[in-house]
Formats: structure tokens, sequence, C-alpha cells
């Protein structure tokens, strides 16, 4: 499928366990990721890595109970992230490294 000039996703509720950065590559122009309701547990620095033009992402409701620093620094237009409803135990500053336009 062609899905370069994808600028919405929604995953919702899909039992997803687990993101890797190549499930992203192709989606260079996405704005909007909404994984609202799935089982993700953890979030490496390298998973959104190829989202350059991300503004929004959905990451409630999962199972993340780790989050490596630096996970978000390639996001420098993300203006909401929300992470309510998980697992977190502990965040770090770094973690939001990179992250100046977040509204």
């Amino acid at each position: 499928y062609n899905l370069k000039n994808l600028e919405h996703l929604i995953l919702r509720d899909n039992k997803l366990k687990e993101l890797k950065s190549d499930y992203f590559y192709h989606l260079k122009k996405l704005k909007s990721l909404d994984l609202f309701g799935n089982e993700i547990q953890a979030i490496n620095k390298d998973t959104f890595s190829y989202l350059k033009s991300l503004e929004f992402l959905n990451l409630c409701s999962n199972s993340l109970n780790f989050i490596e620093d630096n996970s978000f620094s390639d996001l420098k237009n993300l203006k909401k992230i929300y992470l309510n409803y998980n697992l977190i135990k502990k965040l770090t500053s770094e973690i939001f490294n990179g992250l100046y336009s977040l509204e």
C-alpha cells in the first residue's frame, strides 16, 4: 500500500503490544497517531524516529511501564502528547528532550 501521504492514523483498541520504528518508516507526513487502548508496554528511543511531522500522539490507556530517555526527541513538531492511564512509575526529564512545540 502507498501510505506516504497519510496524515492521520487511528489504531485504537487493537491489542498492539509493541511498536517498532520500521512500522512507521513510510509515514513521513503523518501528523496524528492515535494508539489509545492498546497493550503497548514500552517506548524506545527509536520507536517514533521516522515521524518527523507528527503533531499529536495519543498513548492513553495502554500498559506503558517504560519510556526510554529521548524517546520523543525526533518529534520536533509534536504539540500534544497524552500518556494518562498507563502503568508509568518513573519519568525523567530526558524523556521529553527536544519537545519544544508542546502546547
